[in-house]
């Protein structure tokens, strides 16, 4: 049976099993994928409760550490969880979710999510002394979320995924072929405006032109929350 027909419950206990088994080398993402674009990008609110599920007790399960010291606190890990859920979403669904293409990324989206949410309670004044427990060797400038050591190949195999879907977003963001050019120039080659004007003078004609297009161009960029998150998740 194709994907996009299996019903959304019995995709929903396969997305479980595959995401359960400990050889990533193993898992199918096809089934998660496809319950998350039901959700996201088709607006499926069935489909949005079995995600929610899934994230929390699935996916998240090790991204924070000593989540049981969050019993004391007025909001619980779960609230953490449903709030950064429903950012997420609210920056994905419909045809932003477009940007992705594999669960991968959607998983590092996630995660960077979760993090910075709880990060944010937890640094402030009067959560000072909680953050300086949940953190590693004492020092609060530890992240939240357990990361494997860099050398880890599946670690750098996933980071190569999301260095791909890094620029399928940019893509998706500047779809105009001259500004994924001028992107490239800037970014990627560091060519001064002068440099740029040498080169492609039939495009823009003088550094005023380049600097207005960047400045369009930049603003696009920064302002998207999923390519922020993707680009965190790299760090």
């Amino acid at each position: 049976m194709e994907i996009d027909l299996i019903p959304t419950d019995d995709l929903a206990n396969r997305c479980v099993e595959e995401s359960l088994k400990k050889q990533p080398a193993r898992r199918d993402d096809n089934f998660c994928f496809e319950l998350v674009r039901r959700a996201f990008a088709l607006d499926d609110h069935y489909a949005l409760g079995h995600v929610l599920t899934v994230y929390k007790d699935v996916w998240s399960r090790f991204w924070i550490r000593d989540a049981n010291l969050f019993d004391t606190q007025s909001l619980t890990i779960d609230d953490f969880k449903s709030i950064a859920f429903m950012l997420v979403y609210q920056h994905l669904k419909g045809k932003a979710f477009d940007g992705f293409s594999s669960l991968i990324p959607l998983l590092a989206y996630f995660r960077v999510a979760l993090v910075r949410t709880v990060a944010q309670y937890l640094r402030s004044s009067k959560h000072k002394q909680l953050l300086w427990q949940l953190t590693l060797n004492d020092d609060p400038n530890e992240l939240l979320e357990t990361i494997p050591a860099p050398e880890n190949p599946r670690v750098e195999s996933e980071k190569n995924i999301v260095r791909q879907e890094v620029e399928k977003r940019i893509a998706y963001l500047l779809p105009d072929e001259n500004d994924r050019l001028l992107f490239d120039c800037w970014a990627k080659q560091n060519l001064s405006r002068s440099e740029i004007v040498a080169v492609y003078s039939h495009i823009w004609g003088n550094e005023n032109a380049v600097r207005v297009a960047l400045q369009r161009i930049r603003r696009r960029i920064i302002n998207d929350p999923p390519l922020n998150d993707l680009l965190g998740e790299l760090l």
